[in-house]
């Protein structure tokens, strides 16, 4: 029956043994050595305790003092969890989480870069870390001065910010970027931006594709040598070629109008 046993300690490994040990090596010297065990009561839930052991007259006698520290610990664990959860998420997002301060003294730079930065712009996180210009100068030469002003408007109102052009890879590739971020400000005056940066390269080439559709289909509509036109659903002109003019003596403007 459980309840009717001892509590019982288990040490964690690595914790005790080995703090003992150097403890017996000792002599004549006050010792103290603080480490976690976890202690099976007679509830069902572990408490963490901390002891805090000093020899003050060479192992002759040891006192020990033990601390409830299962709070703060839940609250290390929690903590922990947070953060690999974070990391997790920040790591599969489709595109670079990052975070970039702007202190009081003046300097700046990234705190937080997520591994996105790897496979989309071929730049390892610690090195954005060490220089944010390592992620800043792959900015097209034509955009950066109104990256960089956007930038600073951000940071000053405080508030959303969104840039969204071209950068250039190492190998010379160039990429569209969009990047969207809010910045707020900390009580000692930091402006931090929290960001997301995205490829949105495909969408680029597939509007401009749709743009040359577009400029195709109307070279071929303007140009064509019979009389095209189109009409709604309730058979009203919405466009007619000018071959339409040439056939029936009436305008494209009248056509619409329908004074044709």
């Amino acid at each position: 029956d459980r309840g009717n046993r001892p509590p019982t300690v288990e040490v964690e490994e690595g914790d005790a043994g080995g703090d003992a040990g150097r403890l017996a090596d000792q002599d004549q010297r006050l010792l103290e050595l603080l480490f976690g065990v976890r202690l099976h009561a007679h509830d069902p839930s572990d408490r963490w305790i901390a002891w805090q052991l000093s020899a003050p007259d060479a192992l002759e006698l040891i006192h020990a003092i033990g601390r409830d520290v299962t709070e703060r610990e839940a609250a290390a664990y929690a903590l922990r969890e947070s953060e690999a959860r974070y990391q997790h998420i920040a790591a599969n997002v489709p595109g670079v989480v990052y975070q970039y301060v702007f202190r009081p003294d003046g300097t700046h730079g990234y705190t937080f870069v997520s591994e996105g930065a790897r496979t989309l712009f071929g730049v390892a996180p610690e090195a954005a870390l060490a220089d944010p210009a390592t992620l800043v100068q792959l900015i097209h030469p034509d955009e950066l001065a109104h990256f960089r002003a956007l930038a600073r408007q951000a940071a000053e109102r405080l508030g959303e910010f969104h840039w969204e052009g071209r950068v250039v890879l190492g190998t010379g590739e160039e990429r569209f970027v969009s990047i969207a971020a809010r910045d707020y400000r900390q009580p000692d005056g930091t402006v931090v931006s929290d960001g997301l940066m995205i490829d949105v390269t495909e969408l680029h080439r597939a509007a401009r594709r749709l743009e040359e559709s577009e400029e195709r289909y109307r070279s071929l509509f303007a140009h064509n040598p019979d009389a095209v036109y189109s009409l709604d659903l309730d058979m009203r002109f919405t466009s007619a070629n000018p071959r339409c003019e040439a056939v029936t003596g009436f305008t494209e403007a009248e056509f619409i109008d329908g004074t044709a």
